[in-house]
């Protein structure tokens, strides 16, 4: 048996090693804690960042997308006033064809010359009257659709050559040489 002195003693170095030992396991506790607290903050930054990056990139190919919209309409609004135009011009190729496939042997085209859309002057030689004649009939109106009326302008007997000379007006169909 042991003094009460010395029980007392004992309590109170047990109620120490208690307490340090509680309070070690507290601080240990505390450290994890603080160190759980520590990584998933640093792991949220990284997030954010990573996050922001991706914002970014995605407002850089918005605008790039909304330029690219921008420049497409652009481009849309200049292909159809370009195809308008296109669409609308006349093709004197076919006025050409058409006048060449009128033109008699003896009757030789020398000028053409487009006066309004819907209006040609051409000037030329023939070898008579007559062959004048059938050329200005043949146009008046001409088979393909083109040419509407044929109005003799001047004519001219070149006395040297024995050729006549020619300026004819021809008025062309509406819409025909698109």
């Amino acid at each position: 048996m042991l003094p009460p002195e010395v029980r007392v003693l004992e309590k109170r170095i047990n109620l120490a090693r208690v307490l340090r030992n509680s309070g070690l396991i507290v601080l240990v506790i505390s450290v994890a804690v603080a160190g759980l607290f520590v990584y998933l903050n640093l792991n949220s930054r990284s997030q954010l960042s990573t996050i922001k990056t991706a914002i970014s990139q995605t407002n850089s190919l918005l605008t790039s997308a909304r330029e690219t919209e921008s420049e497409t309409k652009i481009l849309l609004a200049k292909y159809q006033s370009l195809r308008k135009i296109l669409s609308n011009r006349p093709l004197y190729s076919k006025l050409l064809e058409s006048l060449s496939k009128n033109v008699p042997a003896d009757v030789q085209i020398l000028d053409v010359n487009v006066l309004s859309p819907t209006r040609v002057s051409v000037s030329g030689d023939s070898l008579s009257y007559l062959s004048l004649a059938k050329f200005l009939k043949v146009l008046s109106p001409d088979k393909s659709g083109v040419f509407t009326k044929a109005v003799l302008n001047s004519v001219v007997l070149n006395s040297q050559s024995g050729h006549v000379q020619f300026v004819v007006e021809l008025n062309v169909k509406e819409g025909a040489l698109l």
